[in-house]
């Protein structure tokens, strides 16, 4: 009875993990590429406002999954 309990838990554990974390390391990635088409048209022409605020908000962002990867690896 109480290994199916313990099952179960690893099962709504995993689901929850999902749902509150999702996949950090997809996360990362995309938040680094789209930082990365920003630096490039930031090289090209410039960026306007609003993209900078984008970039910054991004970088806040990248740092956020960054720690979520490192509390992961530990």
């Amino acid at each position: 009875m109480f290994k199916e309990k313990l099952k179960k838990l690893k099962v709504d554990l995993k689901v929850w993990n999902i749902e509150a974390f999702g996949d950090v390391n997809l996360a990362s990635k995309e938040v680094q590429k789209r930082i990365e088409v920003l630096d490039a048209r930031d090289d090209d022409c410039g960026l306007v406002e609003s993209e900078r605020e984008e970039r910054k908000a991004l970088l806040v962002e990248l740092n956020k999954t960054k720690f979520k990867q490192e509390a992961i690896m530990f």
